[in-house]
């Protein structure tokens, strides 16, 4: 005589597959959300990752530097399709990028403010501001979230 093998579900297994559902739309919802609401700011915002790739970018960034986000992401400079310029119109180091010092020193970088000479010809002026992102138990950022505020009209 053969044994049958039948299971039977239990509450616990329904309860864990709706939570399980429940949780990924949850989190699909707040994704979204999270997503409308950086492209739907004004300022730029893009992540650089550890070797200084810019991975992502907000509608705000490509306005800012004049460039599709498919010519930004993956790139570690923006050159020479974009100059940067000190305040004294001189060419501002790239290594002081907020961006680039977050990475380097593990630590904020705030208010930088510069020029940004797009291949069109015409400029923006920025403030930048950026925060180094670790992985829980890492001493290195493996990333940092950088801010660009449009201060042209401004000035």
């Amino acid at each position: 005589m053969r044994a049958e093998f039948r299971k039977t579900l239990q509450p616990i297994d329904v309860l864990l597959a709706f939570l399980g559902v429940q949780r990924g739309q949850a989190l699909r919802e707040s994704e979204a959300r999270y997503a409308s609401l950086v492209a739907s700011l004004r300022e730029g915002i893009l992540v650089r990752e550890r070797d200084d790739t810019i991975s992502a970018c907000n509608p705000g960034t490509e306005r800012i530097f004049g460039l599709p986000q498919q010519s930004i992401l993956g790139r570690a400079t923006l050159l020479p399709d974009v100059q940067y310029i000190n305040t004294d119109g001189t060419p501002f180091d790239v290594n002081l990028q907020p961006g680039h010092l977050a990475l380097t020193t593990g630590g904020p970088a705030d208010d930088v403010e510069f020029g940004v000479l797009r291949s069109d010809g015409s400029s923006r002026w920025v403030v930048a501001s950026a925060r180094p992102l670790f992985r829980d138990g890492e001493s290195v950022p493996h990333a940092a979230v950088v801010s660009l505020n449009d201060i042209t009209d401004r000035r």
